[in-house]
């Protein structure tokens, strides 16, 4: 992990420099083109996109070294909205979720949920609801993946996964016909998905458990 932060590192810098060298390079007039209101605004870009890089390769490092809960937060706090960030907050709510701080633990995932570019998003919505569920909040539950239903693309590998469990929240809150829909939905709208022979089991579930309701009451 460390080389490859390293690794990192090093590119970022020889970015830097090869960039620079190039700029002084050039001849004073044109470095003054450049220098206009065009070239001002692509230095900008260039300038955040290195910031960017740089920022996210710090908070790549502080995760790695990280080792305490303290660690954790101030990490948090210092790079909300990168991957290491909302990594770390992955852990502090699951922390906080064992050692029984568990209202703490969901308000943590609700701070980061907001960092939509996070590649495992769908992570801190099924836990977020995971968690409400388990405190008997059912509803909360519900609108946790609803939220992200309407949010995230239908080309997002774990959309099917989340309707999967959002039909399960709502099998266990007695609203039978919607979880059908929802297993449904996987099935019609997915069928390539690795999750489609889950939405087809819980689908089956429905049925056997309707066939042994009709042999009881015979």
């Amino acid at each position: 992990m460390i080389s490859k932060l390293s690794n990192l590192k090093n590119k970022g810098l020889k970015y830097i420099q090869a960039l620079k060298a190039w700029f002084f390079g050039l001849p004073i007039k044109t470095r003054k083109i450049y220098l206009g209101s065009i070239g001002f605004l692509i230095l900008l870009f260039l300038f955040v996109k290195i910031s960017t890089f740089l920022k996210e390769e710090k908070s790549q490092q502080a995760f790695s070294t990280a080792k305490s809960i303290p660690d954790l937060e101030k990490l948090i706090r210092k790079y909300p909205k990168t991957s290491a960030g909302t990594s770390a907050a992955i852990f502090l709510a699951q922390e906080q979720w064992q050692t029984g701080q568990k209202a703490t633990s969901i308000l943590t995932l609700e701070k980061v949920i907001k960092n939509k570019k996070y590649p495992a998003i769908h992570t801190l919505f099924l836990m977020k609801s995971n968690y409400e569920f388990f405190l008997g909040r059912k509803k909360e539950a519900e609108k946790t993946l609803q939220t992200f239903l309407k949010s995230a693309e239908k080309n997002n590998d774990f959309y099917p996964l989340v309707l999967i469990r959002l039909g399960d929240i709502q099998k266990l809150s007695s609203k039978e016909e919607m979880a059908k829909a929802s297993y449904q939905k996987v099935i019609t709208e997915f069928p390539n998905s690795p999750f489609i022979q889950t939405a087809e089991s819980r689908l089956l579930l429905f049925e056997i458990s309707k066939k042994k309701e009709r042999i009881e009451w015979q």
